[in-house]
């Protein structure tokens, strides 16, 4: 009887020690994507969203995909995201695999889109779907407290067909297009048209040109009519580019390898400084430098197949700023995305120099305060 009693005590015990456990215990965070159908010979994307959102600060997840199947991804902002830096190994890792990591200022707890990501479906696809798996590294993975949240990611299938039934329906909250959504739906646009750049718009086109641009950015972003005319796209997509060429340059290639490939350009030119470039040799210099940028990562695209030959100079002369900033805070870092579309339209290119190196100089706070707090917090626990 004495045992019985001790077992039922235990028994007791053990129910009110575990009970609370269950009912307390919350729901992981889950991260998936709907469905996606596309056709062939397409570039279709995927908003990744989040629900039962607790608050999150930080984030890393990794995405793989069939590469033999779609190819040539990148990744933009989503809702939950507008703020902080996104960035993500596109041109970096391995094809197949690309890792994304978000860092704020403070936590965000709303439900919605927590990135874009677009692909290219080959002209001919050999199979009838595909899927992409997602997955987060924990550590990486936290909110305002610096305590570790938890994700429950989800599979996303993609499916091809032949038809008019494809998606394009963009399932979360309206979003400001940011300078990637612009690339992106730029490029799309240009995909369908007879013509192979910016640079070389049949203006006869525009309307067709005007309307394509606009479908695409309402599937990425859930906007209407964002681009009210060509005219502010050109001016859009050439600033995106500059933005692009400084953060994807100052990622992927080391600071001392830019600092001498635009140095040695500059000797080569006959020059003491960009600002010193004769007209005659800015053509060159500037070959010169995307060149040797685009040999060390190949994901640097030509700035000169969008700007105009002083634009290109000033996206150099603001690629130079951000590595200095970099270099002397002695931490690589990739300034925040900088907004697009009608905010920038009438915006020179020689504007942005000044804004990148500010959002560098932010970022690399942020990023020095995240990880000093986090260490406390780690040796906190230590002790």
């Amino acid at each position: 009887m004495k045992i019985k009693r001790i077992f039922a005590l235990l028994l007791t015990v053990l129910i009110v020690a575990v009970f609370p456990v269950f009912s307390y215990a919350a729901d992981p965070a889950v991260v998936y994507a709907d469905a996606v159908a596309t056709n062939p010979n397409s570039i279709f994307f995927i908003p990744v969203s989040i629900k039962n959102n607790p608050g999150i600060m930080g984030f890393k997840i990794t995405v793989t995909y069939d590469p033999a199947v779609i190819s040539l991804p990148a990744v933009s902002r989503g809702t939950v995201t507008q703020t902080g830096m996104l960035n993500d190994s596109v041109g970096v890792s391995d094809e197949g695999t690309i890792e994304i990591v978000w860092t704020n200022d403070a936590a965000v707890a709303n439900d919605g889109t927590l990135f874009i990501l677009s692909f290219n479906a080959d002209e001919v696809v050999e199979t009838e779907n595909t899927q992409l798996t997602l997955s987060y590294s924990q550590p990486d993975t936290f909110n305002e407290a610096y305590e570790d949240v938890v994700f429950d990611c989800k599979t996303i299938s993609v499916s091809f067909g032949d038809d008019e039934n494809v998606s394009s329906a963009y399932p979360g909250e309206i979003k400001e297009p940011d300078y990637k959504d612009v690339i992106i739906a730029v490029d799309s646009a240009i995909k369908e048209m007879p013509f192979d750049s910016i640079a070389n718009i049949d203006r006869d086109l525009d309307a067709e040109f005007l309307e394509s641009v606009n479908k695409t950015l309402g599937i990425m972003t859930g906007t209407e009519n964002y681009f009210a005319s060509v005219d502010e796209i050109i001016g859009a997509y050439k600033a995106a580019t500059v933005t692009d060429f400084v953060n994807t340059s100052v990622e992927a290639v080391d600071p001392n390898d830019i600092d001498s490939i635009i140095n040695s350009a500059v000797q080569a030119a006959g020059a003491e400084t960009v600002d010193a470039i004769p007209a005659e040799k800015k053509a060159e210099f500037i070959a010169s430098v995307e060149n040797a940028l685009n040999g060390l990562a190949s994901d640097i695209d030509l700035i000169s197949d969008t700007l105009t030959e002083d634009e290109a100079i000033e996206a150099i002369k603001a690629l130079q700023s951000t590595n200095e900033v970099n270099k002397n805070s002695g931490i690589p870092v990739v300034p925040p995305p900088q907004e697009t579309g009608r905010k920038l339209t009438g915006i020179i290119v020689a504007a942005a120099a000044a804004i990148v190196v500010v959002f560098a100089v932010i970022a690399v706070f942020i990023k020095r305060k995240q990880k000093k707090y986090k260490e406390e917090k780690v040796n906190e626990e230590n002790d």
